[in-house]
């Protein structure tokens, strides 16, 4: 049986962050950006000064999903 899970977002996750989110700007109207992001940019929107304002990413069977 496969098993999903909540992680907090850490910087190893960034990449794959940016990977499934780059499909959905390009490719449907579920984001409002229009190009693609940065590393940097994608970072300031998914990391906060703030601890009571997390990021989480959905992992299945140890590989970020969502």
């Amino acid at each position: 049986m496969e098993q999903c899970y909540f992680q907090e977002m850490t910087e190893e996750y960034l990449d794959k962050v940016l990977q499934i989110y780059t499909h959905y700007v390009l490719n449907t109207s579920a984001t409002f950006h229009s190009q693609p992001l940065t590393r940097q940019a994608m970072r300031e929107i998914v990391f906060f000064d703030d601890e009571k304002y997390k990021t989480f990413v959905i992992c299945k069977e140890a590989e970020v999903c969502g």
